[in-house]
């Protein structure tokens, strides 16, 4: 298995999202939702984002880190939608988003039971 993440944008549920190769976000007063899915690239050649369902009692974290520097900033994620285990969410808050300003990387580590699989994505973020 060759599990990845796809980010989400204009996430309103689990059939209104948008899946995006870089999150452009903005700094406000209130948190900042990062939604991303998890895919598996070898499940299916002819379709190259099949998404991952973790097995029940999975914990994932996300990992940010300044692209420039050495800010770095590890997150628990949540699943927000009990009727598609394959997204998971994270929140920052505005003064997190302010750290990372600037071009972000992002790192997952999912785990299930004994199973520990992670995995990068560069340049994912931009947080204005």
């Amino acid at each position: 298995m060759q599990l990845s993440i796809r980010l989400l944008d204009d996430v309103g549920s689990v059939n209104r999202l948008q899946a995006v190769t870089e999150l452009n976000l903005s700094g406000s007063p209130g948190p900042l939702d990062i939604y991303f899915q998890f895919i598996d690239r070898q499940a299916d050649p002819s379709d190259a984002a099949c998404r991952y369902v973790p097995n029940t009692g999975a914990t994932t974290r996300l990992m940010f880190r300044h692209a420039n520097d050495a800010k770095v900033m590890d997150k628990v994620a949540s699943q927000p939608f009990a009727g598609d285990g394959s997204i998971w969410k994270v929140s920052l808050l505005a003064i997190e988003s302010a750290l990372l300003s600037g071009t972000v990387n992002l790192s997952f580590q999912l785990t299930e039971g004994t199973s520990v699989r992670s995995g990068q994505a560069f340049a994912a973020l931009r947080v204005l």
